[in-house]
């Protein structure tokens, strides 16, 4: 793809830096251009009544954001499901389940109702890198394999709204500085877009953060409800 030759962000000189990019550009390939939000004036209304939460690894406690976010809401059905090497209720709603036994995924579900939101958390911040063949596929067995198990799960067992609102969170894949991109995760929002094309019913969105931002519990919260 012509976008994956070349990276582009703004320096300290905004002016060299879009000078520089403009004369680098093959008029082919795509140019970000970053733009300052005002504030988040208001809280987001939260329109889900069921909600699944999927957590492949240490994510700087980001989950529990998400889960307390729609637990304070009262009428919200929320259930966490946290990516381990065995299977046992943790707490009501919140589960542990083997990465490695198919069937493990199945009986955690059975708590849940009809999903109408769905957020797998592609991220393990003690793994950011890849850098072997046996890191690579224990990546695949965390991320693609256990998000194929889960959708298969819910529609074997009729746990689908109509439309479900899908977020596969991950974690520095587009650096906007000259860090160097993490690759955790990428291959779960690459798989899930396919699936959004392959199912209508999953409105699939890749939410890319920053670690700079997960490092701040109160900068978590706001990140969230924006």
């Amino acid at each position: 793809y012509p976008f994956a030759k070349e990276r582009y962000w703004f320096g300290k000189d905004a002016a060299t830096s879009e000078a520089t990019i403009s004369s680098q550009w093959d008029q082919l390939s795509h140019i970000c251009k970053w733009e300052v939000q005002s504030s988040l004036k208001q809280k987001t209304v939260n329109n889900h009544q069921s909600i699944l939460i999927v957590c492949t690894g240490p994510c700087f406690h980001f989950e529990t954001v998400v889960q307390e976010f729609y637990t304070q809401q009262g009428e919200c059905n929320v259930v966490l499901l946290r990516i381990a090497d065995r299977t046992e209720k943790l707490s009501e709603g919140e589960w542990s389940y083997d990465a490695r036994n198919p069937a493990a995924v199945q009986r955690c579900l059975q708590e849940i109702d009809t999903v109408d939101a769905f957020y797998f958390i592609a991220i393990d911040e003690q793994h950011a890198n890849i850098s072997t063949l046996n890191e690579l596929v224990g990546m695949q067995e965390h991320n693609e394999i256990q998000l194929l198990r889960i959708v298969k799960g819910l529609k074997k067992n009729n746990k689908i709204a109509k439309n479900v609102d899908t977020y596969i969170i991950t974690l520095d894949n587009y650096a906007l500085d000259l860090a160097v991109n993490s690759s955790f995760g990428a291959g779960a929002a690459g798989l899930g877009y396919s699936l959004a094309q392959g199912n209508y019913q999953f409105l699939v969105r890749n939410i890319d953060l920053s670690s700079s931002e997960l490092k701040d519990l109160q900068k978590q919260r706001t990140l969230f409800e924006a």
